[in-house]
């Protein structure tokens, strides 16, 4: 770890400790910003998910990986479009539609047991909670993870109503300056609570 601080030079690092991990970070100069919490569980053939809030939206197509790259970039502080572009690959993908624009977004892809939806790019809570009820009506039958930032109290009674309950939780931990985030979007779920 000190090697990894050492060739990242003056870069700002971010991670999501464990609690087992969090002594060790805290003395390398890490402070805890926030905690994950990881939602999970099976859904079952013909599940009935919970009422969401009515958004309009639209499945994502190849055209708008540009402008779903640069949301992403805009919540989470740097350039992630290798990433979201590999997420958008190999997963379906829907979209916070703004007068033919995507305004928001949220990933579902196949993941360990089962599948995961993330990252969630929307600027209200609402606007997030009908992404994830989009992504999880296609969710196959099976495991089905989200990876949320803690505030979203409203998101995460939704997942539990869902039959997605808290299963575990992270700390979110920073060294050095973050760089600035959009004030008018929120990254309400992760690619992966590995990866932020």
């Amino acid at each position: 770890m000190t090697a990894l601080i050492a060739d990242s030079g003056s870069r700002a690092l971010m991670l999501n400790a464990t609690a087992e991990g969090l002594p060790l970070y805290e003395k390398l100069g890490f402070v805890s910003t926030g905690v994950v919490r990881q939602h999970q569980g099976r859904l079952a053939e013909g599940a009935v998910l919970p009422p969401a809030p009515n958004v309009p939206l639209r499945r994502a197509v190849p055209a708008d990986r540009a402008q779903l790259c640069a949301l992403d970039a805009a919540v989470f502080g740097a350039d992630r479009s290798a990433l979201i572009g590999r997420l958008l690959a190999s997963g379906d993908a829907w979209l916070a539609d703004r007068a033919g624009q995507p305004g928001g977004f949220a990933i579902l892809r196949a993941f360990g047991r089962g599948t995961i939806i993330g990252p969630v790019v929307a600027s209200s809570e609402d606007e997030a909670i009908a992404l994830v009820a989009a992504a999880a009506r296609a969710a196959p039958a099976g495991v089905l993870r989200v990876d949320i930032a803690a505030p979203a109290e409203r998101l995460a009674a939704w997942l539990t109503a869902a039959g997605l309950p808290a299963v575990d939780a992270v700390t979110i931990m920073r060294r050095g300056n973050w760089p600035a985030t959009s004030k008018g979007l929120q990254r309400f779920g992760l690619a992966l609570q590995a990866w932020g």
